[in-house]
């Protein structure tokens, strides 16, 4: 990615996070932002939603995202009109890393949390079933803001393409509004986490909670963030660019300590869940071999398992789907370790492993992640020098450390 790319998605991105929260909550949709500047294409369901707004405009808008919020109210029918309210809430997607974050979270509270995964929307009816009556009074607050907001677009934006994702936004932040709201009229003291920056946190601090923004992966450029009052962060890069959007920001960070690892001669390779090239990842467990390392390959939970099956069979090559991903870096402590571009490759530099990337290209990240790791095959000549020598490998190591602090 360039740096003039890098620009136009910040100079969208600033602009929209300079928005009234709910503005900023309906138009800061980071899909538009990296379909517009990016270039990547809009799902199946939106392409069918897209070409009946194209034929009913606004009125169809309004329409559609009403029958959307009333499916919304409707799937809670059978839930009690009135729950135990809870102490503390952790709104998250159940990734991986944010096991950790909510056990820190319980450490630090000394008491439990409802976890809520925010891809169901049923999860948050946390005070009980919301009424319908509830749900109607914030669309219909929503409605002539989402209507202005289609007309006066983004520059970048394309205005059908913003009208369909307006109408399927405008129900579900209605939705997430009213029932944070009844959350907060029962007892406002309530904590909010979030592992995201999604409707779910935009909707409870446009309500009036503090909510904590607690990162689980790497900042990508194209987040609008609402109005965070904390912010856990991963690395101080991550948290200033934080800070210097949202004014105010209280910013804490992880604590950056690397582990002194044995001089193991094993590579370790992480899987994503998205689909991979194989090729170049063939190309380095047999380079690792050559130098004498065992390669051993934690999948994905949520990955394609049918791309390492055809390496099951080869002589030095191990694959290990036991305990989570901090065991997994314990039983084997590798002198290297290899994925794209999560935050595998930051885990991987502070348990002691020399990270390798395998992407081509730099993605739109905040945190500059080429600097703490090598890259495969670009850096081929280097990795071998690191597998040859051990102080080498050590020196590289402290210098990718030194990014952190």
């Amino acid at each position: 990615m360039t740096a003039s790319v890098d620009a136009k998605i910040d100079r969208v991105a600033q602009t929209l996070q300079s928005l009234p929260p709910v503005a900023r909550a309906l138009l800061g949709r980071e899909q538009l932002i990296m379909g517009r500047v990016l270039g990547r294409e809009i799902g199946p369901r939106e392409h069918r939603l897209m070409g009946l707004l194209s034929w009913t405009g606004q009125p169809g808008m309004l329409l559609i995202s009403l029958l959307l919020l009333l499916r919304r109210v409707w799937a809670q029918r059978r839930l009690p009109r009135r729950l135990p309210l809870p102490q503390a809430l952790f709104i998250g997607i159940n990734a991986l890393h944010e096991i950790d974050l909510r056990q820190d979270l319980r450490d630090r509270l000394g008491h439990d949390h409802v976890f809520v995964d925010e891809r169901q929307m049923d999860h948050f009816a946390l005070a009980g079933r919301l009424r319908l009556g509830s749900a109607l009074k914030e669309w219909a607050r929503l409605a002539p803001l989402t209507l202005k907001c289609s007309r006066d677009t983004v520059e970048e934006y394309d205005t059908l393409e913003l009208r369909t994702s307006l109408t399927m936004r405008l129900p579900d932040l209605a939705h997430l509004i009213a029932q944070f709201r009844e959350l907060y009229a029962a007892d406002r003291e309530i904590l909010i986490a979030c592992s995201t920056a999604d409707l779910a946190a935009h909707a409870a601090s446009i309500v009036g909670f503090q909510a904590e923004y607690h990162q689980h992966g790497f900042l990508t450029r194209t987040l609008v963030f609402p109005n965070f009052a904390t912010m856990i962060a991963l690395t101080k890069v991550e948290g200033a660019h934080l800070a210097s959007r949202v004014p105010g920001l209280r910013v804490h960070c992880l604590p950056v300590e690397i582990k002194e690892c044995p001089n193991v001669r094993i590579l370790a390779l992480a899987g994503i869940y998205l689909k991979i090239d194989i090729t170049p990842v063939i190309a380095l467990i047999r380079f690792a071999l050559a130098q004498n390392y065992k390669v051993v390959i934690r999948p994905h939970p949520q990955g394609e398992d049918a791309v390492w099956q055809d390496l099951t069979g080869m002589d030095g090559v191990v694959i290990d789907t036991d305990g989570g991903f901090d065991d997994f870096l314990t039983k084997w402590q590798p002198s290297f370790l290899v994925t794209w571009f999560s935050t595998t490759l930051l885990d991987g530099l502070l348990a002691g492993a020399l990270p390798v990337t395998l992407s081509t290209g730099r993605p739109n990240l905040v945190f500059p992640f080429d600097q703490i790791c090598m890259s495969w095959p670009h850096d081929r000549l280097e990795l071998e020098q690191c597998m040859a020598d051990e102080t080498n490998r050590l020196n590289v190591l402290k210098s990718f450390s030194k990014v952190l602090s």
